[in-house]
């Protein structure tokens, strides 16, 4: 399995108000953010993609990560910093085509990834149906979409807002509870893992999913 790959914290650049990468630093909050990351590696099994997109790549922080997985990396998200992200991956070594840009309306050919990976940004979503057709049009037919979503549930929650002073409510709503039954009316699952592994959607932190089109 791969190894985790950041940008350095001295790297990372404030792209929005819920952009927290500098979490992945702090302490306690740190293994269970990195968590995310690795239930990604482990959906994507080792794979060697063409052209992999990330979807809310924010800071570029995963990016680094995702070079040894594919041979182009390209990057989506709706703040406009992405020439200032790719300068800063581009001093670390790594070359992202990054875009300014919806998910919902994205500016890329049909059938043209063959991964498309989100980690802790389809929630932030509103119109995941919309995105989910995107999604659709752009994946090659026997490309993989991996999905890293935060559970939900009154303790966990309470334990984001003691550990962060950031509300989950506020940031998500009520559309984490929609985002699987959504997914699956798109796309066939082909794996799912939990962290922790044996948790229920009461005492879930996250859920990876790895889909594939029907």
């Amino acid at each position: 399995m791969n190894k985790i790959k950041l940008l350095p914290k001295k790297e990372l650049i404030k792209t929005s108000s819920i952009d927290h990468a500098d979490w992945n630093y702090k302490a306690v909050i740190r293994y269970i953010q990195l968590k995310r990351f690795q239930l990604c590696i482990k959906l994507m099994n080792n794979t060697k993609y063409t052209r992999l997109l990330e979807i809310g790549y924010g800071s570029g922080i995963f990016m680094p990560t995702l070079t040894s997985s594919a041979s182009e990396i390209y990057g989506l998200d709706i703040h406009e910093k992405n020439k200032e992200v790719e300068g800063i991956l581009f001093k670390n070594n790594i070359k992202a085509n990054l875009s300014s840009a919806s998910a919902i309306e994205m500016p890329f050919d049909n059938n043209f990834f063959d991964c498309i990976i989100s980690i802790s940004a389809i929630e932030f979503i509103k119109d995941l149906d919309t995105a989910c057709k995107e999604i659709n049009r752009v994946l090659k037919k026997d490309g993989n979409f991996i999905v890293i979503t935060p559970g939900y549930s009154f303790f966990l929650d309470l334990g984001l807002k003691i550990l962060t002073k950031q509300s989950a409510n506020s940031d998500f709503e009520e559309r984490r509870k929609q985002i699987y039954p959504t997914l699956l009316r798109y796309f066939k699952l082909i794996d799912k893992i939990a962290f922790p592994k044996f948790s229920n959607s009461t005492t879930r932190l996250y859920l990876g999913l790895k889909l594939g089109q029907f």
